[in-house]
């Protein structure tokens, strides 16, 4: 039962950070973003961020899906 305890721990802790990480390689891989003006949706359709927003949002649900 501890097990479990410790990988939902870890999970929550890796999950927003890799998120996180991600995100800002996406956003500064995005010409022009600007979060003020742009949903943050706009970094998944952007041929330069699309591959690290998604990988950001897939591997982050993964995560917490465990």
């Amino acid at each position: 039962m501890e097990k479990w305890i410790l990988i939902g721990k870890l999970s929550a802790f890796f999950a927003p950070l890799v998120f996180v990480l991600l995100t800002s390689v996406a956003v500064s891989n995005y010409p022009g973003y600007d979060m003020s003006a742009n949903f943050l949706s706009d970094l998944g359709v952007n041929e330069h961020s699309a591959v690290f927003f998604n990988a950001a949002a897939i591997i982050a649900g993964l995560i917490v899906m465990v």
